[in-house]
């Protein structure tokens, strides 16, 4: 009991040590939210999936070298070829931004034909561009998942692509 009254005696109470170092504990909470919110704007790993480690701890990811790539050559969509030729795999993910889930790049011509013709009803649109899109466009086609409302504005769009249309309008316009 005298070596709890000692330390009591030496070290004070709790609440006297948030009396005495008010910004102190501040500080240490704001590091704690702020650690806790890094954490949390991690992407999470797709298992299996080949990623660039070093970006996998940034809170950006991949998009500084992304914007970088994109000024330099201004090709934005190539580089998602180049990072996976990078990593060696024709199927890799890349993190783009904080609190969101990484991007799956499929450079694979043959995979891709497959996904869009045989395999079609296993994905859908990503919320990645469509959120993007959406700004611009909310009612858009391209910016819409794949329910009720995009199947009939789909069907309402599926007259201008029949190769009637194409040859007879569209065709003389593009020419």
């Amino acid at each position: 009991m005298a070596a709890a009254t000692n330390a009591s005696e030496k070290f004070g109470s709790f609440g006297d040590i948030i009396s005495q170092n008010p910004g102190t504990i501040a500080t240490a909470i704001f590091i704690v939210l702020l650690t806790l919110l890094y954490w949390e704007g991690l992407s999470k790993l797709i298992p299996g999936i080949p990623y660039t480690a070093r970006s996998q701890w940034k809170f950006f990811g991949d998009a500084f070298d992304f914007v970088r790539y994109s000024e330099e050559t201004g090709e934005g969509f190539r580089w998602f070829s180049t990072k996976a030729a990078e990593l060696g795999s024709p199927v890799c993910q890349v993190f783009l931004s904080p609190f969101l889930k990484p991007i799956v790049v499929v450079a694979d011509i043959q995979e891709l034909i497959d996904m869009s013709t045989r395999r079609a009803r296993e994905f859908d649109r990503g919320d990645y561009l469509s959120g993007w899109v959406g700004i611009l466009f909310p009612e858009g086609t391209i910016s819409m998942p794949s329910h009720d409302k995009f199947k009939d504005q789909r069907n309402i769009w599926s007259s201008t692509i029949t190769s009637q249309f194409l040859n007879s309008v569209s065709a003389r316009t593009i020419h």
